[in-house]
């Protein structure tokens, strides 16, 4: 469920007010954290596509530590439950253009990448995200992520569409699905404002445009999609013909026998990425290292698409484990066009403009 943007808006002022202490106490050199022990424990705040059960008792047997998961359903979820309780947890992912609020508002500690034996097999693109070094500091591990590309049905176009504009085709009424979420105003404001537009920075002015302009599209949507799952049983029951869509949605449709392929338009395309961050006061540093190293190692890269599809970001590791054709697939060569989320200006602005299209009536 989509949170209403006043909500968010309430707990951020609740948090600034204390914002420039607790930075500052995030800003201390943390102790450097104790081998894990049997009885450690690890809480975590992360999406369900990263539990899988497997990954988790992998884990948990290398390090002795004991994973408690408290799940979210949007990414403005992880402020409002840290707002509420950032003492019960140690580790978030939240995607990149949180991830910033999340250092402004005190929430979450630097992290020393010495103690990170995989860093460096990170890929600078996804290091240097501005979202994942912050005033020099590294405040994230950067695990995931996908473009948000153009997917269509092979069968139903007799020519392969290639902008983001045949989401507003009155002739594809009904066959058409978009994700349920305020980056789907990136897509919008890169078609009707031109590809060079900063999505992230769009004025007052911009914002009114794009938000009118994905009013207007509304009747022709048969669903805002949330979740993965529930944009692959929309394909697959034929209801959909045309959306926006992760890249790694593609071949599970495909292994289903449903004729799909993905293009990025020629607006090109913006990005998730999400990343580890170790939540500010957590008692189980050991922990959490663990899992941050552990995310990135070969093991963790591997077993983890295995899980969920989505790309890593250790391209070493995933060349390891997997297909010469299956690694194309994650679209590594592209990686460099795609402009990854970052904190959009005056983020509420973002999220009323998305509430207000779907009020729209």
């Amino acid at each position: 469920m989509i949170m209403r943007w006043s909500r968010w808006v309430a707990v951020l002022l609740v948090l600034a007010a204390t914002a420039v202490a607790a930075t500052a106490v995030a800003a201390m050199a943390v102790a450097a954290p104790a081998r894990a022990e049997e009885g450690g424990r690890l809480r975590m705040l992360t999406w369900s596509e990263y539990l899988d059960p497997d990954i988790v008792r992998l884990f948990e047997h290398k390090t002795g530590c004991e994973v408690k998961a408290s799940l979210v359903a949007t990414n403005e979820d992880y402020t409002v439950k840290l707002a509420h309780g950032g003492a019960d947890f140690d580790v978030i992912s939240p995607s990149s253009d949180l991830t910033s609020i999340m250092i402004k508002l005190g929430l979450v500690e630097p992290l020393n990448t010495s103690w990170l034996g995989h860093w460096s097999d990170v890929e600078e693109v996804f290091r240097r995200h501005p979202g994942i070094t912050v005033g020099g500091q590294t405040w994230a591990v950067p695990f995931t992520w996908s473009a948000v590309s153009l997917a269509y049905r092979t069968d139903k176009f007799a020519d392969a569409p290639s902008s983001w504009s045949v989401l507003w085709d009155w002739r594809l009424e009904g066959r058409i699905a978009l994700w349920d979420d305020k980056s789907s105003i990136y897509l919008a404001a890169r078609l009707i404002l031109g590809d060079e537009v900063d999505v992230f920075d769009l004025s007052d002015a911009e914002l009114a445009t794009v938000t009118q302009k994905l009013i207007e599209q509304k009747p022709l949507i048969r669903k805002y999609w949330i979740s993965a799952g529930e944009l692959v049983s929309l394909y697959t029951t034929g209801d959909v013909w045309v959306s926006d869509a992760w890249d790694a949605v593609i071949p599970v449709l495909r292994e289903q026998g449903i004729p799909v392929e993905r293009r990025t338009p020629k607006e090109r395309a913006t990005g998730w990425l999400d990343a580890w961050q170790i939540v500010r006061g957590s008692p189980n540093t050991d922990c959490a290292y663990a899992w941050l190293n552990f995310v990135i190692s070969p093991e963790g890269q591997c077993a983890s698409h295995r899980a969920n599809g989505f790309a890593g970001v250790n391209r070493k590791a995933l060349e390891s484990c997997l297909s010469p054709e299956a690694f194309q697939a994650l679209g590594f060569d592209e990686v460099e066009k795609v402009e990854f989320w970052r904190e959009p200006r005056g983020v509420d602005r973002y999220i009323a403009s998305w509430n207000a299209v779907k009020a729209a009536q």
